[in-house]
């Protein structure tokens, strides 16, 4: 694509960016949509069916149904379970867990946003669910879901390129923008208490704020190079334009050839 392109890209995209400085948001005013924890301890609390919402189960059933993985375990966590966040286990603290009441089923979320991997992370993770398994003379009974704000893989450095992706005794990869946000909206679909949703209808702005971001930093901006802006200052003098080569210099993202 060529760099002209590129920018124009960038400039729509910063465009959008404005709500962020001209609409009230209570999770952008506490500015949390880089901290892992407040969304881990959010998202969790939405899950648990003793959580402040007070819908019962009603997020933790769409949300399993959301998965669309074909497992039998996940039919035992739809409701009666526990569910917490920084689960300290012997191989690391786990963000969200949820785990059934009455039988051996378990499902694990290791939430990234902006934190990078951890050695053998998701390897250390598959292996807790494998070994909690064997305990009760069962085989790998637990999901293991890898949550990005775009739904990127987890590194070999964290796999040890040990645990398949997208399979059933591996992990599988989901992400803000399609899965939790698609989540959530079915969830607005239904009767909820007027605070609930109106914290859900602000949760939604801040995701396609971070995927926004997700996608300047992991898409758009690597592909520009300062002999693209240079080229591209010579043939465009549009506003737009140079906001976006403002925003390129400022953040210090241009990649260099």
């Amino acid at each position: 694509m060529k760099s002209i392109e590129l920018l124009e890209q960038v400039s729509k995209k910063l465009e959008l960016r404005k709500w962020k400085n001209q609409e009230f948001n209570i999770f952008n005013a506490c500015s949390i949509e880089n901290q892992e924890l407040a969304h881990s301890s959010f998202i969790a609390n939405l899950l648990d069916p003793r959580g402040t919402h007070s819908c019962g189960n009603l997020f933790l059933k769409t949300f399993i149904e959301s998965l669309k993985i074909n497992m039998d375990v996940l039919d035992n966590l739809k409701d009666n379970v526990w569910v917490g966040t920084e689960k300290t286990v012997s191989n690391g603290r786990i963000d969200i867990w949820i785990k059934s009441k009455t039988e051996n089923a378990y499902l694990l979320i290791e939430n990234k946003i902006y934190a990078g991997d951890e050695e053998k992370q998701i390897l250390r993770y598959r292996e807790y669910l494998n070994e909690t398994s064997k305990k009760h003379k069962e085989t790998r009974k637990g999901i293991l879901l890898y949550l990005t704000v775009n739904g990127k893989p987890a590194s070999d450095y964290s796999t040890d390129g040990k645990v398949e992706r997208n399979q059933p005794y591996g992990y599988y990869t989901i992400s803000y923008y399609k899965t939790i946000r698609n989540w959530l909206s079915s969830c607005l679909d239904t009767e909820l208490p007027s605070r609930v949703k109106l914290a859900l209808d602000q949760y939604l702005e801040l995701i396609d704020y971070m995927n926004f971001e997700a996608d300047l930093r992991d898409e758009l901006l690597p592909k520009i190079t300062e002999d693209d802006i240079a080229e591209a200052l010579k043939k465009n003098k549009d506003n737009q334009i140079k906001s976006a080569l403002e925003y390129m210099l400022y953040s210090k993202r241009i990649s260099k050839k």
